[in-house]
């Protein structure tokens, strides 16, 4: 039987979910197993980590669009680690364009940067959102080609969130 972070809430797999439904399903599960109240039982704290663990899974965004793919059957990162065709090389430009404007102090060329890969992140987001909800749509049984597309649009998410991390780090 699979348990992933949807399962232990208690919520429909879904990629566009409210913070107040996460918490909300968080605290009707938390209050009835919290360590306090069932005298510190080993096996409620272990499912109070898990509850934990599964809210900020769903908390982000990101991770919540994986655990999708990954209950809908979709390859998972570390085997299929294609990009948009052209992404690569749009990234490594970029990269170099980061790396020059911080090598020259310009810090209006690294906003530019900066507002290029949240652009991108957004775009990605957007399509990300449309796939899933076409899979979710099929059921059980989506189709291969449009995991895979999935797989591939999470990738250059993760590309753009890495590029904005290490921007946001220096």
């Amino acid at each position: 039987m699979r348990t992933d972070a949807f399962d232990i809430l208690g919520l429909a797999p879904a990629f566009d979910l409210d913070r107040s439904v996460i918490d909300r399903a968080f605290l009707a599960r938390a209050v009835s197993i919290h360590p306090d109240m069932a005298g510190g039982d080993s096996e409620a704290e272990a499912l109070s980590a898990r509850l934990n663990d599964a809210k900020r899974a769903l908390l982000d965004p990101e991770t919540r669009a994986n655990l999708l793919l990954a209950r809908l059957g979709g390859p998972p990162a570390d085997r299929e680690k294609s990009l948009p065709s052209t992404l690569l090389m749009e990234v490594m430009e970029a990269r170099e364009g980061v790396d020059a404007a911080r090598a020259s102090g310009d810090s209006a060329e690294l906003a530019r940067w900066k507002a290029w890969a949240v652009e991108g992140r957004e775009s990605i987001v957007k399509t990300c959102r449309q796939l899933l909800a076409q899979a979710l749509a099929a059921g059980t049984s989506p189709e291969t080609r449009l995991l895979h597309e999935i797989r591939v649009q999470l990738n250059a998410w993760r590309s753009f969130e890495r590029m904005i991390e290490q921007m946001d780090a220096r």
